[in-house]
């Protein structure tokens, strides 16, 4: 049996924003105590240790989060916290630095504070989302941003990955809209837009094999295609997946680092010569 890898543990339905493509409306029912949190955590651990990413709602409105962390990382668990980034302000970005939480996922659905404003019908949503991811890489907490594709943001993918390399952030994670709860009321990008979207990423995604190109230039397509040849004559290094990379190294998910990547022999470069 596939052993469970990740767990999206939603702690709360309470939210301190209003978003137009939330999955789920507050919910009602009463919260795990930590009581219950705890025998879930024992549960859990008798047949699987994975990962767990804890979100809402908005965890951070739950005022015994951090004995939450704690709780669950005393049972070995990794810790990841997803949250829209706007409650975090310097002291709980300093507790998060001294808890076990590997990684924190900020929500950014655009690049701009009229786009992201507008899906999280908040006009202090986006500065509030930037200044949280300032202050978890003042205490040198490792963040990601969460991006959900959707028509309102679409064109603006190549601008929240700019955004992403000047804040200094490990990694941009794209999702598709999925139409339930409010996002039903959400159009869903088209098959095209789709397409086209894909094609975009792979010509920002970095290959396993760089390649390098004298003479005459050659199309983005061209060099695509060629990368692709490379990848799979002559392997990917540290793997193809951070689940690779995590088994190779021997640590969890959250903990592959630049540190250890740069430990691996890296294939030779593939050089093209285009004369004609």
């Amino acid at each position: 049996m596939t052993k469970l890898k990740i767990l999206f543990w939603e702690l709360t339905g309470k939210c301190n924003l209003n978003c137009l493509h939330c999955r789920s409306k507050e919910d009602k029912r009463e919260e795990l105590s930590l009581a219950e949190i705890e025998e879930v955590a024992k549960q859990l651990r008798d047949f699987a240790s994975p990962l767990i990413i804890l979100s809402g709602g908005e965890p951070l409105l739950r005022c015994d989060i951090f004995k939450i962390i704690y709780l669950l990382s005393s049972y070995n668990f990794s810790i990841a916290l997803a949250t829209n980034g706007t409650l975090i302000n310097r002291e709980i970005a300093y507790k998060i630095s001294k808890s076990k939480v590997k990684v924190v996922s900020v929500s950014l659905d655009g690049a701009t504070a009229e786009t992201h404003n507008k899906i999280r019908r908040n006009n202090r949503a986006f500065s509030l989302a930037i200044s949280g991811i300032n202050y978890l890489k003042e205490a040198k907490v490792k963040v990601q941003i969460n991006f959900t594709i959707m028509p309102d943001n679409i064109r603006e993918v190549e601008e929240v990955l700019s955004l992403a390399r000047n804040l200094g952030v490990s990694a941009v994670h794209f999702f598709l809209l999925v139409p339930v709860g409010r996002g039903r009321t959400v159009a869903p990008i088209t098959s095209f837009e789709y397409e086209e979207l894909l094609h975009r990423i792979l010509k920002l995604k970095k290959r396993a094999t760089p390649i390098a190109v004298a003479g005459r230039p050659i199309s983005a397509e061209e060099a695509l295609t060629i990368a692709e040849n490379a990848n799979r004559v002559r392997g990917y290094g540290a793997g193809r997946t951070v689940w690779e990379m995590a088994e190779k190294f021997k640590v969890d998910l959250a903990e592959v680092s630049w540190e250890m990547l740069e430990k691996i022999e890296h294939k030779p470069i593939v050089i093209v010569r285009k004369v004609c």
